[in-house]
């Protein structure tokens, strides 16, 4: 039987180790609304929320989603991945970025989020939504995971190229890409950095995702209730290989809701971002929140 000592007990934990999340964090020169964020309501609640960000972005691209979820009773935790964030990103890389960073982070936030509420839902976009789909794999005590365009693979590339690819990619020197990731965002609205890609480290998100599909291919996953949402207007990643990873929790028995947003709706590839050009962040939202319905009772 647990006990309201025992919540209290769970909670002052989790807030423990979120400090030791700040205290890192603190070493490095990264922007203030990059950092990893929690957001309670200064006492362990029913539900806790977890949002994994996508690639280059940083824990401030799930503000708002993070105040609505808030709104809604939830404590919510927006941890940083490693490489992100940075203050000036030419001068801070990603380029050091491996798999096994992600699941430890994956693991860490899953394991705070325990202690700020009963049941734990964990939601993530892009290379996010790999992190939560092997949270959705390996985890046993989440109630619900929504993966959210995951990048299992880029746009158009099969399933069979993907290892292929991203093999290819370690072998070749580790290039960080110099680009403008406020092209498609209304900079006015903009005020934290986006991290400069490093194909070492999309390399390393792909063989996340691979160990997902082969982890996949032999066993349920532990999370039996799992929500996808797609976007067909997507042109960064494949959903064609994202919808045979939900085939393959099929069938071994999993729940997994899929809704696709039509096409012609033309939403861009972060749907998490409201600032984001051409983003429905209402209509994204909505979605997220019938997802989240279904294992919120």
């Amino acid at each position: 039987m647990v006990t309201t000592q025992d919540v209290d007990e769970a909670y002052e934990t989790a807030l423990w180790r979120f400090d030791l999340v700040q205290a890192l964090e603190a070493e490095l020169p990264l922007h203030h609304r990059c950092r990893s964020t929690l957001i309670t309501h200064g006492k362990s609640t029913e539900r806790a929320a977890v949002y994994f960000h996508g690639f280059t972005s940083c824990p401030a691209q799930g503000a708002a989603l993070a105040t609505r979820l808030f709104d809604r009773g939830y404590n919510v935790y927006l941890p940083r991945m490693f490489g992100h964030g940075g203050l000036e990103p030419e001068n801070f890389s990603m380029a050091e970025l491996e798999a096994q960073q992600l699941v430890d982070m994956a693991n860490e936030a899953v394991d705070i989020a325990a202690g700020l509420g009963r049941r734990v839902f964990v939601i993530g976009l892009s290379a996010g939504g790999t992190v939560a789909s092997w949270v959705a794999q390996n985890r046993t005590d989440v109630a619900r995971v929504i993966a959210v365009s995951p990048f299992f693979a880029p746009f158009k590339l099969p399933y069979q190229a993907a290892e292929a690819a991203s093999r290819m990619l370690l072998k070749i020197p580790n290039l960080v890409i110099r680009w403008n990731p406020l092209a498609n965002v209304a900079s006015d609205h903009v005020d934290y950095p986006f991290a400069l890609p490093a194909t070492h480290a999309l390399a390393e998100i792909m063989l996340l995702g691979q160990n997902v599909q082969s982890l996949a291919s032999h066993h349920p996953p532990g999370t039996r209730s799992i929500s996808v949402l797609l976007n067909a207007a997507d042109r960064s990643v494949s959903n064609a290989v994202t919808e045979r990873v939900v085939k393959l929790w099929q069938m071994h028995g999993a729940t997994v809701a899929v809704e696709t947003l039509p096409l012609a709706h033309r939403l861009p590839h972060d749907l998490i971002n409201p600032f984001e050009k051409g983003n429905d962040f209402e209509r994204v939202y909505s979605a997220l929140t019938r997802m989240l319905s279904l294992s919120e009772e």
